[in-house]
């Protein structure tokens, strides 16, 4: 297992063990998985961000532009970011790579189906110095693998279009600390085609009742731009 000072901490943040995949194929190597993720078959994905990801992450990385779409949502916290992000559909790491550069309190766990994805978002943190505070961990974001209440923030850069459904918003809740934060963003355009090379302005905020059931399609509410930050989880866990 590579270590990390996060991976160390595994065993608190998950409800079941972590695998390295790297001790099935050497390619994989510090990328994690749960265990009742081996061998599971990955739905809703595509070779594209399996064997072709290394091509994938050639036509589209974009650290600085999509930080500085981030960022427009963390300069509305209300304190610097730091402690343990959870990063839902990290890709290679576009979101993931920029947070650890430009926060260097924040520890990041970054999540994504596709495990070389996944791969190649650990390769980028350890080039630039950044891998002892990131670990990767491939799982699918419906299911229930995370211990609640560890997070103090959960990020979902452009990924609104792709798999962000009650299920998934209901775990982020579930993950995030008392009146932690949750900004999500999406890539679709305003007439619904999806724009890989440059992202839109668009966010979505969760806004839950008090009730632990997931929250009504009502409850999701389109923001302005990613400006604007998803507070999803305080109102909760105040009041549960």
């Amino acid at each position: 297992m590579l270590e990390t000072a996060i991976s160390t901490r595994a065993d608190a943040l998950f409800k079941c063990p972590l695998v390295d995949l790297g001790s099935r194929n050497a390619k994989y190597a510090g990328v994690f998985t749960p265990l009742p993720e081996i061998d599971r078959p990955k739905m809703g994905i595509t070779e594209v961000f399996l064997s072709g990801a290394e091509n994938y992450f050639e036509k589209f990385e974009q650290f600085s532009y999509i930080y500085s779409i981030v960022k427009g949502a963390i300069s509305r916290f209300d304190k610097p970011l730091a402690g343990l992000a959870v990063d839902i559909g990290s890709g290679f790491g576009n979101t993931v790579i920029p947070l650890l550069e430009n926060h260097p309190d924040l520890t990041v766990l970054a999540t994504d189906i596709s495990p070389d994805l996944l791969a190649i978002c650990r390769r980028e943190a350890d080039r630039r110095g950044l891998d002892d505070r990131c670990m990767v961990v491939a799982m699918d974001a419906q299911q229930d693998y995370f211990e609640p209440g560890i997070a103090d923030v959960v990020f979902g850069g452009a990924v609104l279009h792709r798999m962000v459904t009650r299920v998934v918003v209901k775990r982020a809740l579930d993950l995030l600390k008392p009146g932690g934060v949750g900004p999500f963003s999406s890539n679709r355009s305003s007439r619904g085609t999806r724009s890989c090379g440059r992202p839109t302005s668009r966010s979505w905020s969760a806004r839950p009742s008090a009730s632990k059931a997931a929250p009504p399609s009502s409850a999701f509410r389109p923001c302005p731009s990613t400006s604007t930050p998803a507070r999803i989880g305080a109102s909760r866990r105040r009041q549960a």
